[in-house]
């Protein structure tokens, strides 16, 4: 199971059950691997293989990285890893809600420019922009 401990104010490292995979220095910015850049898609996935919680470590490395975990499925995704049958659910959840927001937006939309269109007809077809 791969987890974090600290080892200073702002150093953690990544460990599993077997060993210390990477020392890592905590940031605004997300985790970064000591002396050098942001952490890559290749370790990602590496501190994902090693996870024996696999659902849970797409969060943790969400947060870990100041990414969304969609962000992190994408990333695992993209690299030929399995993602669990959970995050998948929790993707078909959310493009659903987002497709309810969008419909209701949609009609907002459609109310207010025929409600618009009320108003250009009645100036004289000229342009309502003036107006604001």
């Amino acid at each position: 199971m791969c987890g974090i401990i600290a080892e200073a104010p702002s150093i953690m490292y990544m460990i599993s059950a077997e060993k210390i995979l990477m020392p890592v220095r905590i940031s605004r910015s997300g985790f970064q691997r000591q002396g050098m850049g942001r952490v890559t898609e290749r370790e990602i996935c590496s501190s994902y293989k090693h996870a024996k919680y696999k659902n849970r470590q797409i969060g943790i490395l969400a947060e870990l990285n100041s990414m969304d975990w969609i962000e992190v499925a994408g990333i695992l995704i993209r690299n030929g890893e399995k993602i669990p049958h959970e995050t998948i659910i929790r993707m078909c959840r959310k493009l659903d809600a987002l497709e309810k927001q969008i419909a209701e937006k949609e009609r907002e939309y459609k109310r207010i420019a025929g409600i618009m269109k009320g108003v250009q007809a009645d100036a004289g077809g000229t342009d309502i922009r003036q107006f604001i």
